[in-house]
Parts: structure tokens; C-alpha cells; sequence
């Protein structure tokens, strides 16, 4: 069995502080710290709170009744907010509990945040928010920042914080200094030309974002740079491997469709639609919490994923939502249009929902 002093060398080690750093919070001299470490002495009880304050952890990880049990309970946590039948609601309440235990843990706040930011509702991107600059706060694992840095950035956009957003953007490094990026300039790397290839990607798919996210001065361009960026993404997956990329095709045809429309460019219009319709039956014929999409090549951030509260008509609803937007005014009297709804409707009942 670990002594304390063990423990809080282990514990030190892992929030990535000093002891001199450590010694400050606590209050006491980094010699103090040292004593501990070495088993010359033991903290005072008075210094116990500061201390598990400072790990994020109960008293019992720091007498070592329960070493792992952080650990533990973050990992069973996971694997139950991960099942496909768990839904946003239940995360956060799961995730909600455990911060209570361990009320100054990272990891903790970061994944209630996460959940947090999942429903999608202002009041819960305020909270995940909250969670995520006390983590900047306190944490000083690299790895972690970085990740809370970027949901930082998302939530504040989310709500409309454009300045407190850049903010958060600045924070991050620039591409140029990212591992993936260094890896692949090293000559006889083993790995080099995988490196090469993420990093391939990660291009590619920002500067699918890039066009899709730009304001265009005319339809037109609009146009143009839509189908570049399905080009784009046709390129990167060549072998038809869409899975972790089918939402990102949904969203350019839905733009592209609407922006056709409204150039009167019907025939343009009818077969991008047809192609709109494939992608949407692609998406939703995938299976539950069945792929990932993968868009930040530092820490692979951005994840999208099917979960139970996705039912499987949201796909039909959200194409019909489209449709009767006033984008499409001009046509909706058409016969061409309706027919196109009508087996768009015939098409997604047979082989989205009734498999």
C-alpha cells in the first residue's frame, strides 16, 4: 500500500504541478512538500482539504483507502454516457453526481460540460461555459486545455459572444507547431506518410469550412464555392468512406440546393436535390453511436455521432423542414417538386426506417 507521501508525489505529478507550485496552494514551503514526498513528515490535518481541493480528489485517495477510485468512477461514468440508449438528460445527471464527490476534478468538468453543451440550449452552453473557464483556471495539463479551449470557442459562438469566442480561439496554437504537423517533416519517420495523410485531411476538411462558413457577395459564388467544396471532400474520400463525414455532405447540399433555387437554376436544382436525398438516407441508415467525425487534428475534437434522442424520422423531418422554406416559393406549386417529396418520403420510409 502506497504512503501518503507516495500519493502525493502521484497526485502532484499528475495535475502537472511543482512542488513549489503545489507548496503555494497549500500554503505551506516547498520544503514541506518535499518532507512529505520523501516520508520525512505528514501534512497537518488542517492541510488535508487544501490538498484534495487541489488534486480533485476524496480524502480517501490521499490516505489511500481508494487509490483508483477517481479514476474508476470516471471510467464507469464513460462507458454508461456512452451507450447509444443514454440520453443527454442522463449524462448530465450522471456527470452531475460525480463532480459533487469530486468537486475540484477536471476531467470531470470537462465531460459534464461536454454533456452539457450537447442539448443545445443557451442556458446549458452558459453553464457548460462556467465549467470549462474554471478548468482554464486551475488545470494545468496541456492536453485538457487545449480541449476546453475549443469547446470554449463553440459554446461562446453558440450564444453569440463573438468577442469572448475569439478570445478563446487566440488562445490556441497555430497549425505550424501542432505534433502531426512537426511529424511530418521528419525525414525516415516510420510513420511519415500516415502523418502526411492526417494532415492532408485536416486541410482539406478546413478548407471545406472555410467555404461553407464564408459570406459571398453573389448566389452565384455562393454556388461555386459550395460545389468546390463537395469536390473537396469527393477527393479526401475517394474510396467512398463517408461515414465520419456524412453530416458535413447533408449541410453543403442543403446550401447549395437553396442557393440554386434561388438563381432559378431548376435543373441544377432537381439534381443536387436527388444527391441531397442520397446523403441524408446515407446518414440516418448508419447505426447508433456508429462513427465519429474527426475535424481538429490536435486533439481530434470535434465528434459527431448518433445518440438515442436522433430518432431515425429526424432525417425525413429536417429535409421536409428544408424544403418549405421560402428558398424554394417559386417551385413549390410545381408537379416536378412534389413528386421529388413524395419519393423522398416513399424512399426514407423503405430504407431508413423499415430496416
Amino acid at each position: 500500500m502506497s504512503t501518503m507521501g507516495e500519493i502525493i508525489k502521484i497526485l502532484r505529478k499528475q495535475a502537472e504541478l511543482t512542488q513549489e507550485e503545489l507548496a503555494e496552494k497549500v500554503g505551506v514551503t516547498a520544503q514541506a512538500i518535499s518532507k512529505w514526498e520523501n516520508n520525512i513528515g505528514m501534512p497537518d490535518i488542517s492541510q488535508v482539504v487544501p490538498l484534495v481541493s487541489v488534486f480533485g480528489v476524496s480524502t480517501d485517495v490521499l490516505f489511500g483507502l481508494n487509490p483508483n477510485g477517481i479514476e474508476d468512477a470516471i471510467e464507469n461514468t464513460k462507458k454508461i454516457t456512452e451507450l447509444p440508449e443514454t440520453t443527454n438528460d442522463k449524462s448530465i445527471a450522471l456527470w452531475e453526481e460525480l463532480l459533487k464527490s469530486y468537486p475540484r476534478n477536471n476531467t470531470i468538468r470537462f465531460e459534464l460540460a461536454q454533456a452539457y453543451s450537447c442539448r443545445k440550449k443557451k442556458e446549458d452552453y452558459i453553464a457548460a461555459i462556467g465549467l470549462l473557464e474554471k478548468i482554464l483556471d486551475e488545470c494545468t495539463d496541456s492536453q485538457l486545455r487545449w480541449k476546453s479551449i475549443d469547446n470554449l470557442c463553440f459554446c461562446y459562438s453558440r450564444i453569440g459572444d463573438i468577442n469572448n469566442a475569439a478570445r478563446a480561439a487566440n488562445l490556441l496554437p497555430p497549425i505550424h507547431i501542432s505534433s502531426i504537423a512537426e511529424l511530418a517533416n521528419i525525414d525516415g519517420y516510420e510513420k511519415r506518410n500516415e502523418v502526411n495523410q492526417e494532415l492532408l485531411s485536416y486541410c482539406i476538411e478546413e478548407a471545406v469550412w472555410c467555404l461553407i462558413r464564408q459570406s459571398y457577395s453573389t448566389d452565384e459564388n455562393a454556388v461555386f464555392a459550395y460545389r468546390t467544396a463537395t469536390k473537396l471532400l469527393d477527393l479526401l474520400y475517394y474510396n467512398n468512406s463517408k461515414e465520419r463525414s456524412c453530416y458535413v455532405y447533408v449541410w453543403i447540399r442543403t446550401l447549395l440546393c437553396k442557393k440554386l433555387a434561388k438563381i432559378q437554376d431548376y435543373e441544377s436544382m432537381y439534381s443536387e436535390m436527388e444527391k441531397w436525398l442520397d446523403e441524408i438516407i446515407f446518414k440516418y441508415s448508419l447505426p447508433l453511436g456508429d462513427f465519429q467525425y474527426k475535424n481538429n487534428i490536435f486533439l481530434n475534437l470535434t465528434k459527431y455521432t448518433h445518440d438515442a434522442e436522433t430518432a431515425k424520422e429526424h432525417g425525413l423531418e429536417t429535409l421536409i423542414y428544408h424544403l418549405n422554406q421560402k428558398d424554394f416559393d417559386s417551385i413549390r406549386g410545381e408537379e416536378r417538386f412534389k413528386v421529388f417529396i413524395e419519393r423522398a418520403k416513399e424512399r426514407y420510409n423503405k430504407e431508413v426506417i423499415g430496416k
